[in-house]
């Protein structure tokens, strides 16, 4: 199972920043090490084999630890859709169905269940 490393996570954030035209966006590598800790204990002890208990897990790391000054959403978003790629799935996600995932986040209307439901849902094999 193969995992975005902080190198990628940053040099994916300075494209993302940069497409918008911000060039001023920081990113905290302290942040992105706990971002990531949790996600590669699940890869090197084998206590997950499932991909997306994994993607999960780096998508609420980026979310809660907030590495980035401003796009995190966006950040994790973009870092599932490249581990599940990496991994033999292709995420097939429109613009609504993203506005509709962090909507319904906010409202309080997912738990991990139905996050991991989300992602099985939107994926596609390669």
């Amino acid at each position: 199972m193969h995992l975005p490393t902080r190198a990628v996570i940053r040099e994916t954030y300075r494209r993302l920043s940069s497409d918008f035209g911000d060039g001023d966006c920081q990113i905290d590598d302290v942040k992105i090490r706990a971002a990531l800790a949790w996600p590669r204990m699940m890869v090197t002890s084998k206590s997950s084999s499932d991909i997306f208990e994994v993607v999960l897990s780096l998508f609420t790391g980026v979310i809660s630890e907030q590495p980035a000054s401003k796009g995190n959403a966006s950040l994790a978003i973009l870092l599932v859709m490249m581990t599940l790629r990496r991994n033999g799935f292709l995420l097939d996600l429109t613009n609504d169905d993203i506005l509709k995932l962090f909507s319904s986040i906010a409202k309080g209307g997912m738990n991990e269940k139905s996050l991991i439901g989300f992602f099985q849902q939107k994926s596609i094999p390669l």
